[in-house]
């Protein structure tokens, strides 16, 4: 009799640890603080760089996961150093310092337009912003 109770009990346990907002967070929240176009979901930049500002309305300390650039390469955060909040590219930098975002992007000095995707988490929500540099 035990031994047929005990899978029950289990799942009871397994079901009561459970919350129904598990996994169910509000997608980050971010309002432009500096002056940027946007178009089809892409933050466009000038050839001569930029300096881009954004707030998280929504999340107090979010930090930087990684960027991919030209859908080819990956940079990260100082991982080993344990800093996620800085990040280094080869023409762009990330800060973000409590919800406040900042991306520098320098002169585009090459003939083509050039990209990335900036990936931002709070913890199991990401957001990521797409970032489209012109040519000059």
């Amino acid at each position: 009799m035990i031994r047929r109770l005990i899978p029950f009990v289990l799942l009871v346990i397994i079901l009561a640890g459970c919350s129904k907002n598990d996994g169910d967070w509000d997608p980050m929240k971010w309002k432009a603080t500096s002056s940027v176009k946007e178009e089809k979901g892409n933050y466009i930049v000038e050839a001569s760089g930029a300096t881009l500002t954004f707030t998280c309305k929504n999340y107090p300390n979010p930090w930087l996961d990684g960027a991919r650039i030209n859908n080819t390469d990956y940079v990260y955060p100082d991982q080993n150093g344990g800093d996620f909040r800085n990040l280094k590219g080869p023409w762009f930098t990330a800060h973000i310092q409590g919800s406040n975002l900042e991306i520098v992007i320098a002169e585009n000095k090459t003939s083509m337009a050039r990209a990335f995707l900036l990936h931002v988490t709070a913890g199991d929500i990401f957001h990521t912003f797409s970032i489209v540099q012109k040519a000059p």
